[in-house]
């Protein structure tokens, strides 16, 4: 390698460190839950690398889960801007467990009809970035690509989830929030309205979280529960678990 790579890898790596800051964060839970179901059960590790850059506007990372007995895996990209409250993301999203009910063998397969990986596009605003007296947070996620195409598979069904979270009570060490789910299809197959997040559309998420901050000499992280209904399907999970790293 010359002198000049040598120089502007060099340079490279300077203007990351003094533009980009990296994280990592890790958390055990008992079960995964996402958008009003279970997706797996027994003990699952979760961990996110990201990295951010344009003065915090823009984040770029891999997030991956699995559980100890590896009936469930999954591996994820995903990239967000940020702007004073305002969250617009997108998730590239690949369940490669085994025995799914659909062919996610090719990691790279990318075609509508027959991929296993979902595109998820979600808007968000956190209304507290313009007064912390109002400690809420919608959202609006869509399905845009994949695996979301009806019983025909012929068209794009667009499902949809839109949610909103209060936080009901806060202090030091504790926080509660309440949140309301509700999910349906921009376009519906005929006489159906079956979409990603249930057989039909309403309210698929009620749920409760409580969190404690767990100090340990240096070493802070929070522990929480979470209990979750699914009116819909008329199912409910609770979930304990921790965020053992965050940096």
């Amino acid at each position: 390698m010359t002198h000049r790579a040598l120089l502007l890898l060099g340079c490279l790596a300077l203007s990351a460190q003094a533009f980009a800051q990296l994280h990592f964060s890790a958390a055990l839970n008992n079960n995964h839950l996402w958008r009003g179901s279970e997706v797996s059960d027994g003990l699952v590790l979760e961990a996110d690398a990201s990295v951010t850059f344009a003065k915090g506007h823009l984040n770029a990372g891999l997030w991956g889960g699995t559980n100890t007995s590896g009936k469930y895996k999954e591996f994820d990209y995903h990239v967000s801007f940020m702007q004073q409250g305002f969250t617009l993301a997108v998730w590239d999203i690949f369940n490669f467990s085994p025995g799914a009910a659909y062919d996610n063998e090719d990691f790279f397969n990318y075609d509508a009809h027959t991929t296993g990986r979902f595109l998820d596009v979600t808007a968000s605003y956190n209304f507290a970035a313009l007064s912390p007296k109002v400690p809420l947070t919608l959202s609006w996620s869509t399905v845009v690509f994949g695996r979301d195409r009806g019983l025909t598979n012929d068209h794009n069904i667009y499902s949809t989830w839109v949610y909103g979270e209060y936080r009901v009570w806060q202090n030091n060490d504790w926080a509660v929030d309440a949140g309301l789910g509700v999910n349906f299809a921009l376009n519906n197959e005929n006489n159906t309205h079956t979409n990603f997040f249930g057989d039909h559309y309403g309210v698929n998420t009620v749920n409760l979280k409580v969190t404690r901050q767990v100090r340990l000499g240096k070493w802070h992280f929070p522990v929480y529960a979470n209990a979750l209904f699914n009116p819909q399907a008329r199912k409910g999970y609770y979930q304990i678990g921790a965020q053992l790293l965050s940096f």
